[in-house]
């Protein structure tokens, strides 16, 4: 399935690719935490519900090398739920800048 979404915002192109590209840590999930392994993969604690009947599960997110496209910067995204994964689709995009 491809979907895309775009979101326009009010700060210079230079402004964003620098917050998404120098400290990724900054604009994750605030609970994501680094890896050892891999610095720029980070765990995070995902769900759906409320309460008792909440289901919960840790993803890794994991952050590709940047590529540049002439004016466009493209951060490849992927994030997967670790051990048994059935509920938790996986996903991999680009951000672009």
């Amino acid at each position: 399935m491809l979907v895309r979404y775009y979101n326009e915002v009010a700060l210079a192109a230079s402004d964003v690719e620098s917050a998404l590209l120098d400290d990724p840590g900054s604009w994750l999930p605030r609970l994501a935490v680094r890896t050892e392994d891999h610095a720029r993969s980070r765990l995070v604690e995902v769900g759906f519900g409320a309460d008792r009947y909440r289901i919960e599960k840790l993803v890794e997110i994991e952050l590709g090398e940047p590529v540049q496209l002439g004016s466009k910067t493209v951060l490849p995204i992927r994030w997967h739920a670790t051990g048994a994964s059935g509920l938790f689709p996986a996903l991999e995009a680009d951000l672009e800048v």
